[in-house]
């Protein structure tokens, strides 16, 4: 008899990313980076966080255009920082 396998639940939530970058190992080198690899984190409803996402440089302006939770993580990112009186004058003066 087959183990059936336990399915995750769907992630909810961004909280993190990171972006990796493969320099040349030229010190003088002025060729751009040889790769560029995205990683998203997100939670889900039982508060796992997890991988939501890899996505190469080369892919994620296409991707973060259409991806729903990526959106919704912008938007909460940058509502935040327009509430806060202090990142709010940055922005909006650019000083």
């Amino acid at each position: 008899m087959e183990r059936i396998k336990r399915q995750e639940s769907p992630i909810i939530r961004l909280t993190r990313w990171q972006m990796e970058v493969s320099l040349s190992n030229k010190k003088s080198s002025k060729e751009p980076p040889k790769d560029e690899n995205w990683t998203i984190y997100g939670v889900d409803a039982e508060g796992n966080e997890r991988v939501y996402a890899q996505v190469p440089s080369e892919q994620f302006k296409k991707w973060s255009k259409s991806d729903r939770l990526w959106s919704q993580a912008q938007s909460a990112l940058f509502d935040r920082l327009l509430s806060n009186p202090s990142t709010s004058r940055v922005l909006k003066n650019g000083r």
